[in-house]
């Protein structure tokens, strides 16, 4: 009886753990569509648990910065991070770093960047890490 009690708890920490620890997404092109579909909706804490935590340090320190907190720094900057159509593409995985290409709207420059992700517990965007992509169209 006491050690199916024991079995009963362990089972409960790893399912906490693994619950925990599954923040992110399981594909950096997971992570940019849920992302996306947060920055839409202006949805900052799903933009939370969906960004890398260096980037939420530096979005911290901006939003104190302009005396704002750090939902209302994520919701303000949601527009620049919806401003993507379509399929991403060339999805790049080394290790716990990746790439992905995604298409800018044409209202807003049209082209194709390239986002960076990291793998903490899941896949998480680093948004500031933009930059034009190396394949064009």
């Amino acid at each position: 009886m006491q050690r199916s009690k024991v079995v009963s708890l362990l089972i409960l920490i790893a399912l906490a753990f693994i619950s925990c620890s599954k923040e992110g997404a399981s594909s950096p092109t997971d992570a940019y569509k849920s992302f996306s579909q947060a920055a839409q909706k202006r949805d900052a804490a799903a933009m939370k648990k969906l960004v890398a935590s260096s980037f939420l340090d530096r979005a911290q320190s901006r939003a104190k910065s302009k005396n704002q907190s750090v939902d209302d720094y994520l919701v303000a900057s949601a527009e620049d991070y919806a401003n993507f159509e379509g399929e991403p593409r060339n999805e790049q995985v080394k290790g716990d770093s990746a790439t992905l290409d995604v298409k800018v709207k044409e209202a807003s420059g049209g082209g194709w960047i390239t986002l960076s992700f990291v793998k903490e517990g899941g896949w998480k965007i680093i948004p500031d890490e933009m930059r034009p992509a190396k394949n064009g169209p």
